[in-house]
């Protein structure tokens, strides 16, 4: 009986992009840059909730393109003039990060990506003046689409329903910032992997609560929206639902989440457990082990170290019983299929 609407990006096949499903669509056509379709996207959320049918229960899905234009502001700034572009940004920008620097030992496909498409290393070396623009840069994008998601909020506040909706902001990935001397995607260091889940549903939801201590997914947000609308999650389902956890009464929660990738071609996989991190690229025998509470800039690559070979034969068989539970599509041809048979 849910009245449900989609707005904004739509990264999936084009035939979709006017008609979704089980959705009606607000923003048909909408533009592929965030600074041109994020505030269609936010104006037609508003619109939709100061006008929405009274008589039902909604579903919206608000999908925004920013902070993606820095794919373009890379593009456009591949090559390091050798000087700062604006000069006055000169004391706003901001330090390099601590795990800027990366290691030589890295598994082959980062190195080959690093050497043959990441900016820095595409168009000649940038200083280190260029990085620290390029995460000032980011930030600005981010800042555009924070300003999206507060008109959408805020007329959710003044149409008298923020007290009773539960909202869900996260993202499908993360962005390189520098860390690592990387940018974009396509990696499994936590600056890619990592994604934000922020959930609010006033008097259920524990109030400016930070839980870190619980591994989610992205898988979780189906099986989470199904949970409180009290129906059952798709059959294919992998996730869990998080309302436990948001309401702070889970008590027997996974002992690790998964990962996958493709860098330059080569499929990647990452196990995430409280304490460490394990990623495997297909054909190549350097593994990545790191202990992400002692060093949460994953700096210090445990794998070939002696004292953790428990610690890295347990992670393996983690990504075994990971690896077990997938699906594959049949259209997948088998030399793809890595290493699920």
């Amino acid at each position: 009986d849910y009245d449900t609407v989609y707005v904004g990006k739509w990264h999936l096949p084009s035939s979709f992009t006017h008609k979704i499903p089980g959705f009606t669509v607000l923003t048909p056509g909408v533009s592929s840059q965030g600074n041109l379709g994020d505030t269609s996207t936010s104006r037609a959320c508003e619109g939709y909730l100061r006008n929405r049918p009274e008589d039902k229960p909604f579903l919206m899905v608000a999908s925004f393109f920013q902070p993606h234009d820095i794919c373009q502001w890379l593009r456009i700034n591949q090559a390091d003039p050798g000087k700062l572009r604006y000069p006055e940004l000169a004391d706003e920008l901001p330090p390099l990060p601590p795990n800027f620097e990366f290691d030589s030992k890295e598994p082959a496909p980062i190195r080959r990506d690093r050497d043959r498409n990441e900016p820095g290393a595409k168009k000649g070396k940038w200083s280190k003046l260029h990085w620290r623009y390029y995460i000032w840069s980011y930030y600005r994008h981010i800042e555009m689409v924070d300003a999206e998601v507060g008109r959408v909020l805020d007329a959710l506040e003044d149409t008298g329903l923020a007290d009773n909706t539960l909202v869900i902001f996260t993202s499908d990935h993360g962005e390189g910032l520098a860390r690592h001397q990387l940018v974009r995607k396509s990696k499994l260091y936590d600056e890619a992997v990592k994604v934000p889940m922020i959930v609010s549903l006033p008097g259920r939801a524990k109030k400016d609560a930070v839980d870190s201590t619980h591994l989610v997914s992205g898988l979780d947000v189906v099986p989470t929206v199904c949970d409180y609308l009290g129906i059952q999650a798709p059959p294919m389902s992998h996730g869990r639902s998080l309302r436990g956890v948001v309401e702070g009464s889970e008590t027997n929660w996974r002992p690790f989440v998964g990962s996958d990738v493709s860098t330059n071609g080569t499929p990647g996989r990452m196990i995430r457990s409280r304490q460490y991190k394990y990623v495997a690229y297909k054909g190549c025998d350097v593994e990545q082990l790191f202990d992400v509470q002692a060093d949460p800039h994953e700096t210090k690559n445990l794998a070939a170290n002696a004292k953790f070979a428990s610690v890295l034969r347990d992670h393996r068989k983690m990504l075994a019983k990971w690896e077990s539970k997938l699906t594959i599509a049949p259209t997948v041809p088998k030399e793809a299929r890595w290493p699920v048979a």
